[in-house]
């Protein structure tokens, strides 16, 4: 049982990430107050297509992050091209010109540290299909910080590559499908009823 209820989750995903996305994404209700920022390793120039793609498949607005934006119940912030995507101030985006991590801008775990930081146990980490271990460092901080982990399970990744990494260091409290996840994000974000049957 949680007394802190999440504000924000941060998604991190490679190679066969796109699919899972997807998946998750178009599995959570049209409602779902969350903020979600994405991290998808993507060739210079895929960012704008990558949004319009998510767009199609999970008929919810996704835009392309922005210095100082403040974050909002509901939307979807994806990493520009080759900008580490951060959250500053516990609310506000922040984008970064800092050396890639693991060869990757924008880097996964840049921004789930940042989440760790700013949001500490009320912060969420995602991480899907993609070669490598980019990501199970900043899930690793979210889950030091009371936060929830989440990897993607093996037999459902096309590429058992982050989420195996994340699995296997135990960065990854829970271990599910993407439309599991969605479900479980579902849970943990829905408010409390009060006794009055109030939300």
């Amino acid at each position: 049982l949680r007394k802190v209820r999440p504000e924000v989750v941060g998604i991190g995903s490679s190679a066969g990430g796109p699919q899972a996305m997807t998946e998750l994404l178009s599995s959570l209700p049209s409602d779902f107050p969350g903020c979600i920022l994405v991290v998808q390793h993507l060739p210079r120039g895929f960012a704008p297509p990558f949004a319009e793609f998510l767009r199609a498949g999970s008929s919810r607005p996704v835009h392309i992050a922005e210095a100082g934006q403040k974050l909002v119940e509901g939307q979807i912030l994806l990493a520009p091209d080759d900008a580490h995507l951060v959250v500053e101030n516990k609310g506000y985006v922040g984008l970064s010109q800092a050396a890639p991590v693991q060869g990757h801008r924008p880097s996964v775990d840049t921004l789930l540290h940042s989440l760790a930081r700013s949001y500490g146990s009320s912060a969420v980490g995602v991480i899907l299909s993609g070669i490598g271990s980019d990501g199970t460092a900043g899930l690793s901080a979210i889950r030091e910080a009371g936060g929830l982990t989440f990897a993607q399970t093996g037999d459902s990744c096309a590429v058992n590559g982050m989420p195996r990494s994340a699995s296997e260091s135990g960065a990854a409290m829970f271990c599910q499908d993407p439309k599991t996840i969605a479900e479980s994000l579902r849970h943990y974000f829905a408010k409390e009823k009060g006794s009055d049957g109030s939300r």
